[in-house]
């Protein structure tokens, strides 16, 4: 450097270009994936055309509504690329699945919250197919998902006709929010499969400490507005808050029992597990009114499955123990 004079340097290389995943080959050639990517811009720089444009930008609509002070919708980005279109070509052969995208959202405080809704198409052959579109929806002050469709209506692909919906998904959450740290539990889900007529609805219960560990979790089938079965799944953890280093762990699963009812009759399933080290060393899984299934792991000193041992020692008469070594 020099004291009566400026040094200006200018860095030409194009990092967050040159980093972009362009393409993947396999099998010597034969199977190529390629990833196309265009700018976060509509096709007139404003708004955008919502029912096709790649990227764009609405105020209001029975899916979506425009967010409000602090949360800003961003019209354009020029320099944010994104990904537009996935291509896979096997033996000369090429099918593709395209990408949409509509208001980033982000907030004055915290920054991005993600976008309001994305869309992703059913892989083709030819752009004339009808493409099935799966579309997600995000709450524009948390960025979590709230609802999920898949539709055929090639000509909306945001704001498409409630007849072209094929299945729907809702999720509802408990809002466990806590000064500035943000934490949102999912409780229930509900989807409803037009074509089969099956309406599930799922149910999750979280353990009493906070951790956000679901303990049981409950599925109601119904078909025709009819409750045809249920499935509750019961699981229970270890903790260790208290512990340093390896001996600290949340959420680690020692028991699952699984219970469902159709038709009147009810099946049942157990599965146990043991740990030494942070890794698995012992399960017990058991169908209904069956034995026992037992494995028994053993590991080297960075965590590799070295040895597995399976067994049904209460099967009569108990077959001969096999031993897996990697």
């Amino acid at each position: 450097g020099h004291h009566n004079k400026i040094e200006y340097f200018q860095f030409r290389k194009k990092v967050d270009t040159d980093n972009r995943l362009k393409s993947v080959s396999e099998a010597n050639g034969n199977i190529v994936q390629t990833i196309d990517y265009l700018p976060m811009v509509s096709s007139n720089g404003g708004l955008g055309n919502y029912p096709t444009d790649f990227y764009s930008v609405l105020s209001n609509s029975i899916y979506f509504s425009f967010p409000n002070h602090p949360n800003i919708a961003l019209i354009k980005n020029e320099n944010c690329y994104l990904v537009s279109r996935l291509t896979a070509t096997v033996n000369g052969t090429s099918k593709y699945q395209d990408f949409k995208y509509r208001s980033y959202i982000s907030n004055y405080n915290y920054g991005t919250v993600g976008f309001a809704q994305t869309a992703r198409s059913s892989w083709y052959l030819n752009p004339s197919d009808i493409k099935i579109w799966s579309i997600n929806n995000y709450e524009t002050a948390r960025g979590y998902i709230y609802s999920t469709f898949t539709h055929n209506d090639n000509t909306n692909i945001f704001n498409f006709s409630q007849s072209n919906i094929i299945s729907q998904k809702y999720y509802n959450y408990s809002d466990y929010t806590n000064g500035l740290v943000i934490n949102y539990r999912l409780d229930d889900v509900y989807s409803d499969d037009k074509i089969s007529g099956v309406y599930t609805e799922e149910n999750y219960q979280h353990d009493p400490d906070d951790y956000g560990l679901v303990t049981i979790k409950t599925v109601d089938y119904y078909q025709n507005n009819t409750l045809q079965g249920k499935t509750i799944t019961t699981t229970s953890y270890d903790n260790n808050p208290n512990g340093t280093g390896k001996d600290y762990y949340i959420g680690r699963p020692n028991q699952i029992n699984t219970s469902t009812t159709y038709g009147g009759e009810t099946r049942t399933s157990e599965e146990k597990l043991s740990y030494t080290n942070g890794n698995i060393t012992h399960t017990e899984k058991k169908g209904h009114n069956t034995y026992a299934i037992v494995e028994d792991m053993t590991y080297d000193a960075v965590g590799n499955l070295l040895t597995k041992t399976v067994s049904a020692p209460n099967a009569l008469p108990a077959p001969t123990a096999r031993t897996i070594t990697d």
